[in-house]
């Protein structure tokens, strides 16, 4: 089975990233790492994965889906992201 990091850009409760895990280790890879861009405070996702999170940025406080929108909005400039699409 091959080595994977395992990216998410926004980790909350971490069930998103649990269950991409379990997949990849059901058909025979080893999950290593946890890679994300933003991780919410006070969501527990850190803990609920137990093993290597490497996180850029730390949030406080703030809705999940606002963020989702404005880090989507930064990676397509110009491309509307409306509320019910995230």
């Amino acid at each position: 089975g091959a080595r994977v990091h395992l990216r998410d850009y926004v980790l909350g409760t971490g069930g998103s990233v649990a269950a991409g895990r379990a997949l990849l280790e059901g058909v025979g890879s080893a999950v290593f790492g946890f890679p994300t861009l933003l991780a919410i405070a006070g969501r527990g996702g850190r803990e609920a994965l137990g093993g290597d999170v490497h996180v850029l940025f730390h949030v406080l406080r703030g809705s999940p889906s606002l963020l989702r929108r404005r880090v989507l909005r930064r990676q397509s400039p110009g491309v509307e992201c409306p509320r019910h699409a995230v």
